[in-house]
């Protein structure tokens, strides 16, 4: 936000752009990993119940 003020961009605008891209960004790499970690079998519980187990 602060880079876009340097050419002028009003805040509000600066913000929405930095809102919008951040999105951008996390939500389809969110997906992506939810996606992986399901088509290996996985689930967020499994880390959790392993490391209960030894030798895993």
């Amino acid at each position: 936000m602060l880079a876009l003020g340097w050419f002028g961009v009003d805040r509000e605008r600066a913000f929405a752009v930095e809102l919008a891209l951040h999105l951008l960004h996390s939500i389809p790499v969110t997906l992506a990993g939810l996606w992986v970690l399901t088509a290996s079998g996985l689930s967020l519980d499994d880390p959790r119940l392993q490391a209960d187990r030894p030798g895993l």
